[in-house]
């Protein structure tokens, strides 16, 4: 087993309900706090490239890669604002990420308390379909309701 340290990040020792690290075939996300706010930090696997994604609306709750090969992340923060990024990594450069923020679900406000969360699901094709496998749906809690959207 190798062990490689990766950050010297030190999260407040609380309870965790959604995910504030991910990852998939290319990129380790996590959430870090930083003194504009709550920001996500993107590391390429391969080349140790990194990038900063910014303008959160408080603290970062729950984030996700759609599947192991998908550069599809979603992220959602404690208003209840949905943000889903395309991370493509271009001309070998992380942080020349072109058009990377593809969907923004504005929430409006929420009370305080509540549980906002996010689970991908794989999009199951139908006969009209196109046959792209980039389709994909994602679901967001907040508390009992839940929204959900088909992407691709």
């Amino acid at each position: 087993v190798r062990v490689k340290t990766i950050t010297n990040q030190n999260w407040e020792p609380k309870r965790f309900r959604g995910n504030i690290v991910a990852s998939n075939s290319q990129y380790l996300a996590y959430v870090l706090a930083s003194r504009s706010g709550y920001v996500i930090r993107l590391i390429h696997l391969q080349t140790n490239d990194r990038a900063l994604l910014k303008k959160f609306n408080g603290e970062i709750l729950d984030i996700s890669f759609a599947h192991n090969h998908s550069n599809l992340l979603g992220v959602i923060d404690e208003a209840g604002n949905l943000y889903v990024y395309d991370i493509d990594k271009t001309n070998g450069d992380i942080n020349k990420i072109n058009d990377c923020l593809k969907l923004h679900i504005f929430n409006g406000v929420i009370p305080d308390g509540k549980t906002h969360l996010l689970v991908w699901a794989p999009y199951i094709q139908t006969q009209q379909d196109n046959g792209d496998d980039d389709n994909v749906m994602i679901a967001v809690s907040h508390d009992s309701r839940v929204i959900d959207c088909i992407s691709n």
